[in-house]
């Protein structure tokens, strides 16, 4: 469930949507998107299926099953590609192990505007301590 509800969030924002943006396309109020995007509530199918339709992507793909990197690694591998391009692809294997690293690391990065700087010197630091254990 939380690389659905991390799809939803990231097609959203893809298509430099708000929360009200895709409830006025899905007929259905903003607070259900944002439950839906912080695991409070589970599309029901035919809101899935919309969902699928609106975003214009399968339903493997919006569940995040129906390819190894989620759209927040591609997102991760494009931002950081010309940094530490090495380590950067040892991360990102140990972040298709672990989802809930992945999610926290998508929070950080992708919620929290620290500059791009700052967020390469921390990812750095957790790639040197992920590699190390």
């Amino acid at each position: 469930m939380d690389s659905l509800c991390m799809n939803i969030r990231h097609y959203r924002k893809q298509r430099g949507w708000t929360q009200a943006d895709l409830a006025g396309e899905m007929d259905i109020s903003r607070s259900t998107v944002a439950k839906w995007e912080n695991a409070q509530l589970f599309p029901s199918l035919q809101d899935f299926v919309k969902l699928c339709e609106v975003y214009q992507v399968s339903m493997g793909k919006l569940y995040g099953k129906a390819e190894q990197n989620t759209p927040f690694l591609k997102e991760f591998q494009h931002t950081y590609k010309n940094h530490y391009s090495n380590e950067i692809e040892q991360l990102v294997k140990v972040l298709k192990k672990y989802p809930k690293l992945q999610e926290n690391l998508y929070t950080f990065i992708f919620k929290n505007d620290n500059g791009s700087r700052s967020r390469v010197h921390f990812l750095t630091k957790v790639l040197k301590t992920i590699i190390e254990e």
